[in-house]
């Protein structure tokens, strides 16, 4: 748990604990970064790297070394984001059929 509370880290806390239960592939410490990113880019409403590193829930000394911090997270070549993506497909399936509606879903086929 987070000592920082309120607003973007109040959000992150709660993403993480939701991302906990999912198979996503992650490690604890890319679920919490990830968490961090999708908080703040809720937040933001902008996936501009240079406004979310001002948003960041993350104690750093500049905005710059959050910058890079999501620069360097962003290309991380061991996270996959259809695999971290399995862990939702479910629950979004499930919530789009509720009401017996039709989902239409978009393979893709890697080679």
């Amino acid at each position: 748990m987070r000592k920082q509370s309120g607003g973007v880290w109040h959000l992150a806390e709660i993403i993480a604990d939701d991302m906990e239960d999912r198979e996503t592939g992650l490690s604890k410490p890319q679920r919490i970064s990830l968490a961090d990113l999708a908080a703040s880019v809720l937040t933001c409403r902008s996936v501009n790297t240079s406004e979310l590193a001002n948003i960041l829930p993350r104690t750093v000394k500049s905005s710059e070394e959050s910058y890079r911090y999501i620069n360097r997270w962003l290309s991380n070549p061991k996270i996959d984001p259809l695999q971290v993506m399995k862990g939702f497909i479910p629950e979004i399936i499930q919530a789009l059929t509720q009401e017996d509606q039709t989902s239409i879903l978009m393979l893709l086929l890697r080679q």
